[in-house]
């Protein structure tokens, strides 16, 4: 593998590793969107279950971003690992 590849490779690792910082943070913001909403029906007498609902979703929404990014920054970090030993095993 040459050389520009692997400086491509590494570029790409970089990305991924900013792109799982930025899925957090709007996974983050997501759920704080969602808990900070009051879009409840009125007269329905569903406000409770609604406001329940709400709290599944603000969970649901912050565990995927959590889940997302840590598999992102999983493969951002192997691929780290495998270019650099690929850079070691070239110089020497």
């Amino acid at each position: 593998m040459g050389q520009d590849t692997l400086q491509r490779l590494d570029a790409l690792s970089t990305a991924l590793f900013v792109t799982a910082a930025l899925v957090l943070g709007l996974s983050v913001l997501g759920a704080l969107a969602i808990t900070a909403s009051d879009d409840a029906v009125p007269g329905l007498g569903f406000e409770e279950a609604q406001r329940q609902g709400r709290a599944v979703a603000t969970v649901l929404a912050l565990a995927g971003g959590i889940a997302t990014a840590g598999v992102t920054a999983a493969l951002a970090g192997i691929l780290k690992l495998m270019v650099a030993e690929r850079l070691e095993g070239s110089e020497g």
